[in-house]
């Protein structure tokens, strides 16, 4: 039926001809503008441009886009001007950018539960530096609700019978759409909040600065008190002895996350150097992480169609969501190997190409000397988005019976070959090239992007028994800095 309407209304006999290609390709990256992606979830509109938010921060991030139309398409969904999306000159991968550096090192309070990525992803051990005072925050069971409704209800009142002590409160919510709704749902309840996420991210300083008084209600995605401590009693520190002695900073936790550092981190603002403060999530099995990966399936039948207003009590529950953010977390730690792994090999031709690009630079000064580089950077951008293309596509492999990434590995090799076969043709016969006129002008920007290699199942999918949550355009694990230009078409 669906297919039907689009052939009337577009006029075509058969969408998934050849001859209609192009069309088909617009039609799939409107679907997913419209159905996958979220305004105040995964972007925001701010000066008339789309920002996409960074699920694990909660902030925007500046010169991020979605590649291969899906930024147009979800510009022109927004009713914006559709900016044009340029070619690519250049990649590399945050993995392969960091390994660049003589030394590398950091520091985070959940670093002990990524040590097998920062082993395997760039070869450094975790040591764990034991706090300078013992920890006294209380971690309370997570309150788990059938459905969202009956979640705000909760929250509602947790807060309200918090508040009435005088603690702060901070309330880590999943998007900057689920901030807001709350915010409404404390208003019409008369309870005075502030709410901090990335379309108001300026004044970050200022509301974490707030957030320790007593009887303060923040209420914020990921980003509150991210590399700082929110001081009890505010920067003075006036009242702390009063918040202390009431119990310290209360932290409301809305969402499971997929990743269990986050929440780590949530948990992690309250009780900061000594001090006391308590952390409670309050979830329903309609959240976010539950419906993605349908993990009612993995609870007892008798569970699973349950509906009431008290918090569901059966001990399956919490240790099914334990075991089901493990396997989600090995499933993106796999996907983001995966990743590493495609990116590893087109780093080792770039380093091949751009060592032979830096001896003519480094060479002496000659007539060709900038059409050679011409040529290279030129050649090298077509390749780039070659292999972009490449990938986009590289998932139709598995359904071939064929491993994706060794098809990528034979294709992207023999690529390259010609890539080379090609730059010996142009620098052998420069003809009448006017050297001068060679001017690339290089703005850039940063682009992130999954690849995925077999999009209609994934691990945790197979469990249940279901297509599940599907991750090959999802911006997160894997960042790519771009350099970007508008070259004219290429001439084949």
């Amino acid at each position: 039926m669906v297919l039907k309407k689009q052939s009337v209304f577009f006029s075509v006999q058969n969408l998934y001809d050849d001859n209609h290609r192009d069309l088909l390709i617009a039609v799939n990256l409107a679907l997913q503008a419209r159905s996958m992606l979220r305004r105040d979830v995964d972007y925001i509109i701010e000066d008339g441009r789309i920002k996409l938010v960074d699920e694990f921060t909660g902030r925007i991030v500046e010169d991020r886009k979605w590649q291969n139309g899906l930024q147009a398409a979800v510009e022109a969904k927004e009713g914006l001007v559709v900016q044009s999306e340029g070619r690519i000159l250049n990649s590399i991968s945050l993995q392969h950018l960091m390994n660049c550096y003589p030394k590398i090192s950091g520091m985070t309070g959940t670093a002990q539960h990524a040590a097998e990525e920062f082993a395997n992803f760039y070869g450094l051990g975790v040591t764990v530096i034991p706090p300078h005072k013992p920890c006294q925050r209380i971690d309370h069971p997570d309150r788990i609700l059938t459905h969202k409704a009956a979640k705000v209800k909760a929250i509602i009142e947790e807060v309200e019978k918090v508040h009435q002590t005088g603690r702060p409160i901070l309330i880590g919510t999943l998007t900057v759409k689920e901030s807001e709704e709350l915010q409404a749902e404390m208003q019409r309840h008369g309870i005075p909040s502030t709410v901090l996420n990335a379309k108001n991210n300026e004044l970050e300083a200022a509301i974490i600065e707030q957030a320790g008084m007593p009887g303060a209600v923040t209420i914020s995605t990921n980003m509150a008190g991210r590399g700082t401590d929110i001081m009890l009693g505010g920067r003075e520190q006036r009242s702390k002895q009063a918040i202390v002695a009431a119990g310290g900073l209360h932290i409301i936790g809305t969402n499971r996350h997929e990743n269990l550092r986050i929440d780590y981190q949530l948990r992690g603002r309250a009780g900061r150097q000594g001090d006391p403060g308590s952390s409670q999530f309050i979830i329903s099995m309609e959240d976010d992480l539950m419906t993605r990966y349908r993990l009612k399936s993995l609870l007892p039948e008798q569970l699973r169609n349950l509906r009431q207003d008290e918090p569901i009590r059966h001990a399956t529950i919490t240790r099914s969501i334990a075991q089901a953010q493990r396997i989600i977390e090995a499933q993106l730690y796999e996907i983001r190997l995966n990743v590493h792994q495609y990116a590893h090999f087109i780093e080792k031709q770039r380093i091949i190409f751009f060592n032979r690009r830096q001896d003519i630079f480094l060479s002496e000064e000659t007539r060709l000397k900038e059409y050679n580089l011409f040529q290279h950077d030129l050649l090298w951008s077509h390749y780039m988005n070659d292999i972009a293309a490449l990938r986009e596509g590289i998932h139709w492999q598995r359904m071939a019976g064929k491993n994706p990434l060794q098809e990528f590995y034979k294709s992207s090799d023999a690529m390259f070959r010609q890539l080379m076969e090609d730059l010996e043709d142009k620098l052998r016969d420069p003809g009448s090239i006017n050297v001068s006129e060679l001017e690339v002008k290089r703005p850039s920007s940063t682009w992130t992007y999954l690849v995925n290699d077999n999009p209609f199942k994934n691990p945790l999918a197979l469990m249940l028994g279901s297509i599940g949550h599907q991750v090959d355009l999802l911006a997160g694990p894997l960042m790519m800095v771009m350099k970007m230009f508008g070259w004219p078409k290429r001439k084949d």
